[in-house]
């Protein structure tokens, strides 16, 4: 448990240090040193090619996907990013939280960035 917590204190580091220098690049950052691969599918999406839970998720996959939407979700509001949503949407082979554009109904026309 200790070394989880130095591995989040410095992903949390890494992610104030990017979010300060700006960019559209904050988030993955931070997810890649949480063990994810994300990859850009447009501007505000995000696929992730892994769940770095697998093993748990294969035993329990509501509970661990449930946690993974609310963690990412975490992650977007601590990064402050806005117009991004942590959806459900599984995938074999991938992790089960996508991050996509809200669909909301928004009058504001400019996407989040990721």
């Amino acid at each position: 448990m200790r070394r989880l917590r130095r591995h989040d204190a410095t992903a949390w580091s890494a992610l104030q240090r990017k979010r300060s220098a700006g960019g559209p690049t904050t988030c993955e950052g931070l997810l890649e040193k949480c063990g994810y691969e994300p990859v850009r599918e447009a501007p505000s999406q995000l696929r992730l090619r892994n769940c770095p839970f697998h093993p748990l998720a294969a035993k329990a996959p509501d509970l661990v996907c449930g946690m993974n939407q609310a963690f990412l979700s975490g992650c977007l509001t601590g990064v402050e990013v806005s117009g991004v949503q942590a959806v459900l949407a599984p995938q074999p082979g991938e992790c089960c939280v996508r991050l996509c554009p809200n669909d909301t109904g928004r009058d504001d026309p400019t996407p989040g960035y990721v």
